[in-house]
């Protein structure tokens, strides 16, 4: 996992990484979901720097040392949105990036090539959505984005010279303004999404799979199996690719555009969908929690067909409990089901 950023930790560690590709180093150091990955890696280097009798700047030696003393890898825990929990094992990581990894990089870099300097560090626009919200945005392209609940979108506030790169984690629906000579790159943890002008969902909600559905225009989508192994596949209009991030694998196929992408028209279409599945999208599109009580196997079995536009919550549920005769309270943001 994470191949590819690594190679790009790499080669600005030992500046072998062109100019024009810094932005990207900058952007792992910042992004916490590579902190881990930042952290490995400078561990790495100190401990290679142990094992080498001299080193060619004691300066930059004394640095890794003070990294070293600094690295403490404690997991802490974050409680996120609807109480899920989920690990952060390198929470201070990012001030000691910003402080010192950063720095260091440049040091190391330039102690082999004197003649070089780095280039200015970009300033990232961060937005967020609580769950049960939605925002509209306007990138600095012109570019359009619909950003789902619980979700994040990074940007810079002015695009790279060779391609327009955003970082997302949750779901965002994209109408990217056309310019073949600066490809529109959407990265998730685990994917690539490029294209030139067209538009397409990307669903990063699930930690099982992610899916990119193309509705306009044409992408390619990238994803690291591992083993510096990048698979890649073409969309064209109403395809989508599924990423099953269990089995390193990815796929196409076909979709319908209301079940995946109605949210952004405030849709909700179950197609022959489970019980559990529906809590979950309920859950972020309503921003509620959610409690199925006397949960059996035979109600694994239940499917739902049904669609909804611009209706509360309670609607919803009631047309629902018509279909499998089950009751439900609904308390501020606490959701109950009884079976």
């Amino acid at each position: 996992m994470f191949e590819i950023e690594r190679k790009i930790l790499e080669d600005f560690f030992y500046n072998r990484l062109p100019k024009e590709d810094w932005p990207k180093a900058y952007r792992l150091l910042e992004d916490p979901r590579y902190s881990e990955l930042v952290g490995e890696f400078m561990k790495e280097q100190w401990q290679q720097q142990e094992e080498t009798e001299t080193t060619k700047d004691e300066d930059s030696k004394k640095r890794l040392s003070r990294l070293h003393q600094q690295l403490q890898f404690t997991k802490t825990p974050l409680t996120a949105q609807h109480g899920r929990t989920r690990a952060n094992p390198y929470l201070t990581w990012l001030k000691i990036a910003s402080i010192i990894v950063l720095p260091l990089l440049f040091i190391v870099g330039l102690y082999q090539f004197n003649d070089l300097k780095p280039a200015e560090p970009v300033a990232m626009v961060r937005k967020s959505t609580q769950p049960g919200t939605r925002m509209h945005l306007t990138l600095p392209d012109s570019s359009i984005v619909w950003l789902n609940g619980d979700s994040q979108l990074s940007f810079p506030e002015k695009f790279e010279e060779n391609e327009r790169r955003v970082l997302l984690t949750g779901e965002a629906f994209f109408e990217v303004k056309k310019n073949p000579s600066k490809p529109f790159i959407v990265q998730t943890a685990h994917t690539e999404v490029e294209a030139l002008g067209t538009s397409f969902n990307v669903n990063t909600t699930s930690q099982k799979q992610e899916e990119v559905a193309l509705v306009t225009g044409k992408v390619e989508v990238r994803f690291s199996k591992g083993n510096n192994k990048v698979d890649a596949l073409q969309l064209t209009p109403n395809e989508m690719a599924k990423i099953d991030l269990e089995n390193r694998q990815l796929s196409k196929g076909n979709f319908d555009y209301e079940d995946l992408v109605g949210w952004k028209e405030y849709i909700l279409n179950f197609q022959n969908v489970g019980l559990e599945d529906i809590t979950e999208k309920l859950e972020r599109y309503y921003g509620v929690r959610i409690e199925i009580q006397g949960l059996q196997k035979s109600h694994q079995a239940w499917k739902f067909k049904a669609r909804f536009e611009k209706q509360s919550l309670e609607n919803v549920l009631k047309s629902l409990s018509f279909t499998k005769k089950f009751a439900f309270t609904i308390t501020g943001k606490q959701v109950t089901i009884k079976l």
